[in-house]
C-alpha cells in the first residue's frame, strides 16, 4: 500500500458547499483504490490538505507514502515539491495537456461530480449540499466491490477488517434526532425533524441538516436515539436552493466513464477511420422531456461533440480520440461488452 497514489484537484465549481468551498481534492491509493476526498476554498490549501492526508495514512497503514502522480499544475511546484523531497516522496507529474497520464484519478473526478449531480437530483437538496454529497459518494464507493480488485472491496482491502453495510441510509432522506434530556422540559418533544446528509467524521455517527435552526448536527449511530424515516423531499430546505441555479463546475467530461479501471493493462486502441465520409445528422433534435430546463442544462451544456461525426470535425480531434481510446479501455478491462459479427440481413446505423 502507498507504493503509488494518484491525486487530482476538481474546480472550481460555481456554487460553494456550507463551509464555503470551491474546490474539491481526490486522493487514491493505487493497491486497494480507497479513496480519500477533501474540500477546498482555494487551490494554494493543497499542500496543507496533502499534509493532513499524509501523516493520517502513514499513521492508518502503518507504511510509507512512496509516489504520488499529479498533472503539471501549478499548485503541486515551488513549496510542495520541496514538502516531496524533504519526506523522500516520489513526485510523478503528467505533461502538459496529457491528463491520460493521470486517468485513474481524472476519471474519478468525472465520476464523482456525477454521482453527485444524482444525489443532489433524487434528494432535490441545494446544490450547496454538493459537499456533503461528495463525501457521502466517497463512503458508498471504497464499499463497492471493484474490478481492480476482482469484485473484493477497498475499505477491506485497506484496513484488513471486516466491513458492514448496516449503517447505510438514503441520502436526504427524513429522520428524527434525539433531544437530550438536559436540552428540553418534560412537555417537549424528544425528538427533532432533520435531513439525512452524511456520515459523520472518522465514519462514525451521522451528520443531518437542522433546517430549521439552520445547522449542521452530528449524531452518535444508536438506533435509540433517532430512527431515519422513509425517503421524503425535504421542504424547508427548498427556499435556499432559488440561489444555486449554476452548474457545479466547469468539469470536463468527454465521456461518461466508470470508475473501476485498471490504468496498466493494455487495451486496442481507438483510431479514426479515414474511408468513412463525415456527414451531420438531418434528424431534429428536440430536448429531453424527461428532465426539466435547469437539469437539461446542466446535463447538455457544455460545448462538447454530441456524435462522432461532430468529435471528428472538432479542432480538438485527436484530443477526443485519446479520450474514445481511455473509455475503450475501461469497456475492455470491465467487460462490458461482447464484440459480434453483424447479422447479413442487417445494416451498420
Amino acid at each position: 500500500m502507498l507504493d503509488l497514489v494518484y491525486f487530482d484537484v476538481c474546480g472550481p465549481m460555481k456554487t460553494k458547499t456550507l463551509s464555503g468551498s470551491l474546490y474539491f481534492v481526490t486522493f487514491i491509493d493505487d493497491h486497494s483504490r480507497k479513496i480519500w476526498v477533501y474540500t477546498l476554498k482555494k487551490k494554494d490549501q493543497v499542500l496543507d490538505v496533502f499534509k493532513q492526508f499524509h501523516a493520517l495514512v502513514e499513521r492508518q497503514s502503518g507504511e510509507k507514502l512512496k509516489c504520488i502522480r499529479t498533472d503539471n499544475g501549478g499548485e503541486y511546484s515551488g513549496p510542495f515539491d520541496e514538502y516531496c523531497r524533504q519526506h523522500g516522496i516520489r513526485h510523478q507529474k503528467t505533461p502538459p495537456k496529457t491528463p491520460q497520464l493521470n486517468g485513474l484519478a481524472e476519471r474519478m473526478n468525472r465520476t464523482l461530480v456525477e454521482r453527485v449531480r444524482c444525489l443532489l437530483s433524487q434528494s432535490q437538496l441545494p446544490r450547496s449540499f454538493w459537499g456533503e454529497a461528495l463525501n457521502t459518494v466517497v463512503h458508498v464507493l471504497n464499499l463497492t466491490p471493484c474490478v481492480p480488485l476482482e469484485f473484493d472491496v477497498p475499505d477491506r482491502i485497506w484496513s484488513n477488517n471486516e466491513i458492514s453495510y448496516d449503517h447505510l441510509r438514503v441520502f436526504g432522506c427524513k429522520a428524527f434526532v434525539h433531544i437530550p434530556k438536559d436540552e428540553r422540559s418534560k412537555l417537549d418533544a424528544k425528538t427533532r425533524p432533520c435531513v439525512f446528509i452524511g456520515y459523520g467524521q472518522d465514519e462514525l455517527g451521522y451528520r443531518f441538516y437542522d433546517s430549521v435552526q439552520k445547522k449542521l448536527v452530528e449524531d452518535e449511530a444508536h438506533d435509540d436515539q433517532h430512527d431515519m424515516g422513509d425517503v421524503e423531499t425535504p421542504t424547508q430546505v427548498e427556499d435556499e436552493a432559488h440561489d444555486d441555479q449554476h452548474d457545479m463546475g466547469d468539469v470536463e467530461t468527454p465521456t461518461q466513464v466508470e470508475v473501476d479501471d485498471d490504468v496498466h493493462e493494455q487495451s486496442p486502441t481507438v483510431e479514426a477511420p479515414s474511408n468513412i465520409p463525415l456527414r451531420k445528422s438531418t434528424r431534429d433534435r428536440h430536448p429531453s422531456t424527461r428532465y426539466s430546463v435547469d437539469d437539461y442544462v446542466l446535463l447538455t451544456d457544455g460545448g462538447e461533440p454530441e456524435s462522432y461525426v461532430e468529435a471528428m470535425e472538432d479542432e480538438n480531434k485527436m484530443k477526443w480520440v485519446d479520450a474514445m481510446q481511455d473509455e475503450m479501455e475501461s469497456l475492455h478491462e470491465n467487460h462490458s461488452f461482447e464484440l459480434v459479427k453483424l447479422p447479413k440481413e442487417k445494416k451498420k446505423l
